[in-house]
């Protein structure tokens, strides 16, 4: 009986929150230039889900819709309805209200939010930071180091946190913060600067490039380069002692050379490293104006096992890619 019972109290208490979902759904989604007069009541059981309802909506509508979205939000109360709820021991109602936080902007719950960056569950922590950010981008310059402290975070989850900022206003607190970070946090840094564009990731990957010497900051920053006036300054990389730095080296150089560039790089056909001459192989079959006959000659030239090798595997790559 008992277990009869949990399961009629289950079936009606879903049924509720579909109903409650296909009630607020279409007025959220439908908010254009007027709000409406007369809005449902909310029982304190569903404001867990409008809360879930209204950040969802918030995240896909453009700009003007969001103005409207945080007027309704002052009708229905949902700062206060947030505020309790950030009381909840239970992360996933902490979470809800921290993201409705964020998107209200509200910025007098910082130190609150602050608070949990370091709460014990991680989800919890990467949206507080990321609602600071929305709250003001003026704690960027605080967050970012932050976040690259944290082990627990990877890069991926980092970048996508920091991906609807301003491309400019985080070009311009990374370019403060790379001056300051420690340098073991540098190479985790760097690949932020698929976020600031490829001039500017170019520009201050050369700058890292040209100050530091440590094995993972070069080879990180030398997938940044990305201008063909760099290739001159990437050639010098092609001679490091590191098999990791010659190979991101030519791996950046590849969409650059020209015919002219093999005569440079075909010593890397015969490098100690199986990684560099397969990139290095990849790179000479990829230069558009190469023909067959001028590859045959090179495996000819070289008389190299392990270079012709890697030189015909980059061809049968190149070969299945084309037709695809």
């Amino acid at each position: 009986i008992f277990i009869l019972l949990f399961r009629i109290f289950a079936i009606r208490k879903k049924y509720e929150i579909m109903k409650f979902y296909k009630t607020w759904n279409p007025i959220f989604n439908n908010i254009q230039s007027s709000i409406p007069n007369i809005l449902p009541k909310v029982k304190k059981s569903n404001q867990f889900h409008l809360l879930k309802i209204y950040n969802r909506t918030y995240e896909k509508k453009a700009l003007d819709s969001q103005t409207n979205l945080i007027t309704i939000a002052n009708y229905l109360d949902i700062e206060n309805i947030a505020k309790n709820m950030l009381n909840y021991k239970n992360s996933i109602y902490k979470i809800v209200a921290i993201k409705t936080i964020g998107y209200l902007q509200l910025k007098k719950y910082s130190s609150t939010l602050n608070e949990l960056i370091e709460h014990e569950n991680i989800v919890v922590t990467l949206i507080a930071i990321q609602s600071l950010i929305k709250i003001s981008s003026k704690n960027l310059d605080k967050l970012i180091p932050l976040l690259l402290c944290k082990e627990e975070c990877n890069m991926n989850k980092i970048i996508l946190i920091l991906s609807n900022i301003d491309e400019n206003i985080l070009y311009e607190s990374i370019k403060k913060i790379v001056n300051t970070t420690h340098i073991e946090l540098l190479p985790r840094l760097i690949k932020l600067f698929s976020l600031i564009g490829k001039s500017n990731a170019n520009e201050e990957a050369k700058k890292i490039l040209l100050k530091y010497q440590e094995i993972e900051i070069l080879s990180t920053a030398l997938l940044f380069i990305s201008e063909e006036k760099e290739k001159d300054f990437l050639f010098s990389f092609i001679e490091h002692d590191s098999w990791i730095i010659r190979m991101q080296a030519i791996k950046a150089l590849s969409s650059m050379l020209l015919i002219e560039d093999i005569k440079t790089i075909s010593k890397l056909l015969l490098d100690s490293s199986w990684w560099v001459r397969h990139h290095t192989a990849y790179a000479i079959v990829s230069i558009k104006s190469i023909s067959e006959n001028y590859l045959n000659n090179l495996e000819e030239v070289l008389g190299d096992k392990f270079a012709v090798d890697a030189l015909k595997v980059a061809r049968k790559k190149r070969d299945l890619f084309d037709s695809i």
